[in-house]
């Protein structure tokens, strides 16, 4: 008795290398959704937005002092 094959012809003969292009895809989409939730957030609140103002600004001028060796 012959077994039937569940999975569709086309994922039959799909290589581990086409996966490839899908994956970046993925990735590609998750960090689209990540940076628009990021916006929105920021967008929405101002103590968050004045928050990594803050840090950032700390962060150059500690970059900037070490680099000029103050």
């Amino acid at each position: 008795m012959k077994k039937k094959c569940l999975a569709p012809a086309r994922f039959k003969d799909v290589s581990p290398g086409r996966q490839k292009g899908a994956s970046s895809l993925e990735y590609l989409m998750l960090g689209a959704v990540v940076i628009a939730i990021l916006i929105a957030v920021i967008a929405l609140d101002d103590g968050i937005a004045t928050t990594i103002q803050t840090t950032l600004e700390g962060l150059f001028t500690d970059v900037q002092e070490a680099a000029s060796g103050e």
